[in-house]
């Protein structure tokens, strides 16, 4: 987003916009300066390439890969890392607002999904409801934590009260935070191949436990990252349910059958295998194909493990059919 960015250029205190004074090589050979985020002394995004806020180079690298239609969002993490809650709320509305002129200007080519001000539960609430209402936008992507505080906390209730009352209009996209504990899987980038996963497992678990997901049973929430590793250790969570007392919580049911009311998955696994479980353990009408782009993770690679796992009536689901069935216009 460029206003996004411009804004942060301005700024003298983190998070800022970064020119690193390191060259990057683009396409055709030549380089240019990379740009980071920088969120404190010793923390940086990736480095952000034109495929973030270029939407003519986006609009052609979709179209070379038959993607007509591409959800939009912002990245991890969000706004969390500004130091208060009006600003959270200022640089959230600067990119709502933005998000909605690029969507409207694409017809159709485009759908957004809103950045929500989470230091303050009351104003990410209140925007989720002008994103939707005002701007035109499908939803909001959402962190798993927020400074360490799990998106299943009481304080959060606003939010998911907000999604839930929006109902058919509003999908909360629920991906990875730096996961808590990650200190111990900076080696090998083990954060990313393990941590985030398991940090979506724990948080939707989570919010079965704390009641979220009986009090508003309207939502409708879309997992990153094939829901992590909830299909594969679906079993066991069911199991500690009914076997052993710390355990129960409060809950009536099982708290995986809590979690696939209002759950649905995107694709990003890589794994054929994998993908297969998915589908008996959601359904197949409750996938949703995904990138991760622009990450180095590729389209490719995401495109095949999809297509080898799956039959083409199957593919039309996951492509297309299943989004209608998200969010029906």
């Amino acid at each position: 987003m460029k206003k996004f960015l411009k804004e942060l250029e301005g700024r003298s205190q983190y998070p800022i916009l970064r020119r690193t004074g390191r060259t990057r090589r683009k396409e055709g050979g030549a380089k240019g300066e990379a740009l980071v985020i920088q969120f404190n002394e010793r923390t940086f995004s990736n480095p952000i390439s034109e495929s973030f806020f270029d939407f003519e180079k986006r609009e052609k690298e979709l179209s070379s890969f038959g993607i007509e239609v591409q959800v939009l969002s912002g990245t991890n993490p969000w706004v969390d890392a500004f130091p208060n809650a009006d600003l959270a709320l200022k640089f959230s509305k600067i990119h709502n607002d933005e998000l909605s002129e690029i969507v409207e200007k694409s017809k159709g080519r485009f759908v957004g999904l809103a950045t929500l001000p989470l230091l303050s539960p009351e104003y990410a609430a209140e925007e989720l409801e002008r994103s939707i209402e005002d701007l035109g936008l499908s939803g909001a992507i959402i962190g798993t934590n927020v400074k360490g505080r799990y998106i299943s906390e009481k304080e959060f209730a606003p939010v998911f009260e907000k999604a839930s009352k929006l109902g058919r209009n509003c999908f909360l996209f629920l991906h990875p935070s730096t996961p808590l504990g990650s200190e111990s899987l900076k080696e090998f980038g083990l954060v990313r191949s393990l941590g985030y996963p398991f940090e979506t497992t724990t948080c939707l678990v989570k919010m079965a436990y704390s009641g979220i997901l009986d009090r508003f049973q309207d939502l409708k929430v879309l997992s990153a990252h094939l829901a992590g590793a909830l299909p594969y250790l679906s079993g066991r969570v069911d199991a500690a349910w009914s076997n052993f007392l710390d355990s129960k919580g409060s809950l009536n049911e099982s708290p995986i059958a809590k979690i696939k009311r209002v759950l649905y998955a995107d694709t990003i696994s890589y794994s054929g295998l994998s993908l297969r479980m998915a589908s008996e353990f959601l359904g197949i009408e409750r996938l949703l194909f995904g990138t991760d782009y622009p990450f180095e993770w590729g389209v490719d690679p995401a495109m095949k493990s999809v297509e080898k796992a799956f039959c083409e009536d199957e593919l039309l689901k996951i492509y297309s059919e299943n989004f209608s069935r998200l969010l029906p216009k």
